[in-house]
């Protein structure tokens, strides 16, 4: 997208410029470079053309492809089951550590919009990419206590459940209820309302599938051969 957007700017500039010139040596009568003047405006009025066509065709490919990769960061996420044992979480654990982020990394970096740039690009990287990588440093910072416990290398259950909790509250929004017995005494409950990778999910395919597709675009899942 970056150079698509660099490539429009500066043929705007140029077409400008070239508009500028044509005028003012008509207007002085030099008729000979006024005509050049206007055939550099001509060239540039085409190659503006092919840029911005180029640049809408990027575009879509590029948010494409970072919609892919956060889709399938999403997926390693919701690998999470809290009811579990722990051993068997922290099995789970370690398997979603091991996915690679390059692509949904590079596939970031990729996005360059002409239009509002910086809202843009802020609100993909707080409301989706930030919330994967948040996650993601997270994992990375519990697991090697996971694999140390696994491979006896350690035996304290309590600290591995400790951590277990500390994730648990970043992967699942539960809601905790109080509920009055007929004896007078409180039953304290905590359910399940919904899951980090769920809540991302959900602005892929609102606000970014729009964005990807206009705002006529239904929402749904664009399917790749």
């Amino acid at each position: 997208m970056r150079i698509h957007k660099l490539t429009i700017i500066y043929m705007m500039i140029v077409c400008a410029a070239a508009l500028s010139l044509a005028l003012f040596l008509d207007y002085k009568g030099v008729n000979f470079w006024s005509n050049i003047a206007v055939g550099i405006l001509s060239s540039g009025v085409l190659a503006l053309i092919i840029s911005v066509v180029g640049y809408n065709v990027e575009r879509r490919r590029t948010l494409e492809e970072f919609y892919t990769q956060a889709c399938k960061a999403v997926r390693n996420l919701g690998l999470y089951e809290h009811d579990e044992n722990e051993e068997q979480i922290m099995r789970t654990i370690i398997k979603m550590a091991d996915y690679d982020y390059s692509a949904l990394n590079t596939s970031y970096a990729n996005i360059d919009f002409i239009w509002n740039p910086k809202k843009l690009r802020n609100r993909i990287y707080n409301n989706v990419y930030l919330e994967i990588v948040k996650i993601k440093n997270e994992i990375a910072d519990k697991v090697v206590h996971f694999q140390w416990y696994l491979t006896g290398k350690t035996t304290n259950l309590p600290v591995m459940q400790y951590y277990i909790k500390e994730l648990d509250k970043i992967l699942v929004m539960r809601n905790d209820s109080e509920f009055q017995n007929e004896d007078g005494s409180v039953t304290k409950m905590s359910y399940v309302c919904n899951s980090t990778s769920r809540i991302i999910e959900e602005e892929l395919n609102t606000w970014y599938f729009q964005l990807m597709y206009g705002k006529k675009a239904s929402t749904k899942v664009p399917t790749k051969e």
